[in-house]
């Protein structure tokens, strides 16, 4: 697949999905990123860590990650390893044009805490089947009626996924890798993402050394506490601004100290913006 498809200046989805088949290796690091858009990742063959805020996922053949729009995550793919996947992009018109029922499987991640879905005999499965015929639809390219496919091939996609997890064929799995101290400040962070934040703010609460928790978090997750502050208040930013309010309005409530602190968070971030990026 030509990885120029893939990109966007923006980062933004102007389409209500966008579905990639893609073969090629990584030939690069990807660095923790959020979409202001929904994305499920299911991998075909390779052998890769995905690592979500402060969670890392070994992956299995045909296993789904499910990451809500505003999620930090980062695939860690190791030296040399195949890396076959299949990504969507899912926008919330999607959503609100289809069953709204079908995002349960987006839902269902917050109580759960869990981004991983598992299925208990992955060869067995519908989605099993489902796979190869997403493969060819999605190699179509722009033939008469190729997009209509696609999106039926999506709402089939969010079907067998809600109705495995229903019938117990498929699970939220908790096999992951998590530190509680991280957990603990990301939860912190999340509850208290507009007020004024600060390292020491952070590690009295928590009754930790403010050292160690800056290491702690940057090892565990691959940024500092300080990005993922920052990468949170520009989704919350945009958020704000999509819902009409002003931009200088949007960054004050999203908990940046003023206008000008968004606007060079947003130029600092903008490669990493990317709908390339997976």
């Amino acid at each position: 697949m030509d990885k120029n498809k893939e990109s966007s200046p923006d980062g933004y989805l102007r389409e209500e999905f966008r579905l990639f088949h893609i073969e090629t290796p990584l030939d690069h690091e990807i660095s923790f990123h959020y979409h202001d858009f929904h994305k499920i990742f299911i991998l075909i063959s390779g052998d890769l860590e995905y690592w979500i805020e402060e969670k890392r996922y070994e992956l299995k053949p045909l296993d789904a990650v499910i990451i809500p729009a505003g999620t930090l995550h980062r695939p860690v793919v190791k030296p040399g390893s195949e890396y076959k996947r299949i990504i969507i992009y899912i926008s919330n018109d999607f959503f609100v044009n289809e069953n709204k029922g079908l995002f349960e499987c987006f839902s269902a991640v917050q109580s759960d805490r869990s981004h991983l879905i598992r299925f208990i005999n992955p060869n067995s499965s519908e989605i099993s089947e489902l796979i190869p015929r997403i493969i060819a639809d999605e190699e179509m390219g722009n033939d008469y009626g190729a997009e209509i496919i696609k999106r039926l091939r999506v709402t089939e996609l969010l079907v067998l996924l809600n109705r495995a997890l229903k019938s117990n064929q498929a699970s939220y799995t908790a096999l992951s890798s998590s530190n509680k101290t991280v957990e603990q400040i990301r939860d912190y962070i999340d509850s208290n993402l507009t007020r004024d934040l600060n390292i020491d703010t952070i590690a009295g609460v928590l009754y930790l050394n403010r050292s160690y928790i800056m290491h702690l978090f940057k090892q565990e997750t691959g940024t500092t506490i300080g990005n993922y502050i920052t990468e949170k208040r520009m989704f919350l930013a945009n958020k704000y601004i999509k819902e009409g309010h002003p931009k200088g309005e949007a960054s004050l409530m999203a908990g940046f100290p003023s206008y000008s602190a968004f606007h060079y968070a947003y130029n600092k971030a903008s490669v990493s913006r990317r709908i390339g990026a997976e």
